[in-house]
């Protein structure tokens, strides 16, 4: 079983931690108060939602449910139920939904506030179709993973984001942060945050999630939705030992894929083995792809342009099996050059 620990905040002289049942996390239930609260002064005349907020601590996620405080004493006050979710158990917590319900829950003092325990690896139970609006979100962080994803304050919005969270790759979770925000300038390390409706002239309309808007499934969004096209880009990144953690590096697994299930070429097999080498974590089957693709281009040499040689000049093949003939190749066709009355870019080489 899981253990998660959670606390309630609510106000003192601000935001307050009120309880918290693991005195060893209490430092970072405390220090994270300030994360409870609403992102700024709601506008007036805003009326804001209930919300949920997911923010990485470090080695935690900060996952709180933030609501107005009905027994506060004036207006503007915030009540909010939180857990700290170890950064080592979010590839295992593939649904957020029954954390959720336990944040939702009122609490008053009388209450004795226990931990939460959920089943261990309990597999992922996805939706039979994506809905639109966690398509529409996936879509947005992964087209400019620079700027949050903007969207209104809706029904449904709560479930697209469980849907989504339980669709990603286990290691891309940590990425996966959102919370309230009434203006660019209260975002805090969010890569999806929700709005009012009314506060839209805030926002970039490039950044605005539009569900009603039909989605092109490419590459990208059909990866961090575990959704397959020709080829499973997972698989592939799995079994080469590629990381999936960040929109950067699902954009280079899907090169490599495509590079690895295309037709063969120098370029190509020069291109996925800089990827192989500079990206892909150690493993048994990033080592043989590596091996694989550079036998396969030492063969190739006798059809090398001069780009393909200019190429692999800063292309570190120190760790790769196979790497020997790749050189030899090269002084092959260093050689074949120097003896041939085409001697077309030998020189740039030799230089180089």
């Amino acid at each position: 079983m899981m253990v998660i620990q959670q606390a309630i905040y609510g106000v003192s002289t601000g935001p307050a931690l009120l309880r918290c049942i693991d005195n060893r996390l209490f430092k970072v239930f405390n220090e994270a108060a300030w994360l409870t609260d609403l992102p700024a002064t709601c506008p007036y005349g805003i009326t804001w939602a209930p919300f949920f907020r997911m923010v990485r601590l470090d080695d935690w996620m900060f996952f709180v449910h933030t609501r107005p405080d009905a027994d506060a004493k004036r207006g503007g006050m915030v009540f909010s139920r939180a857990v700290l979710i170890p950064l080592s158990l979010i590839g295992e917590l593939h649904d957020l939904s029954h954390l959720a319900a336990d944040l939702r829950n009122p609490w008053t003092p009388e209450e004795e506030l226990r931990p939460i325990y959920l089943p261990e690896g309990a597999g992922r139970i996805l939706e039979a179709q994506v809905p639109p609006l966690t398509a529409s979100i996936a879509h947005w962080v992964m087209r400019d993973p620079t700027k949050p994803a903007v969207i209104f304050q809706q029904d449904g919005l709560d479930e697209a984001l469980f849907e989504l969270w339980r669709r990603v790759p286990s290691e891309f979770r940590s990425k996966l942060t959102f919370g309230l925000s009434f203006s660019p300038g209260d975002v805090e390390q969010a890569s999806i945050v929700f709005t009012p409706k009314e506060l839209v002239s805030r926002w970039d309309a490039a950044q605005i999630v539009d569900p009603e808007h039909d989605l092109d499934v490419d590459g990208h969004v059909a990866t961090v939705l575990d959704l397959q096209l020709d080829h499973s880009v997972r698989e592939f990144a799995s079994r080469v030992s590629l990381p999936l953690d960040s929109a950067n590096s699902i954009s280079y697994a899907i090169q490599a894929s495509e590079l690895w299930h295309g037709e063969s070429t120098p370029d190509s097999d020069v291109k996925l083995l800089r990827i192989l080498a500079e990206v892909a974590r150690p493993g048994s089957g990033a080592s043989e792809a590596r091996a694989l693709v550079a036998q396969r281009l030492a063969a190739a040499h006798a059809t090398w342009p001069q780009s393909i040689v200019m190429q692999m000049r800063n292309l570190d093949l120190t760790s790769v099996e196979g790497a020997d003939k790749v050189e030899l190749g090269i002084q092959a066709w260093v050689t074949a050059r120097a003896i041939s009355t085409n001697q077309e870019g030998l020189l740039e080489v030799l230089c180089a």
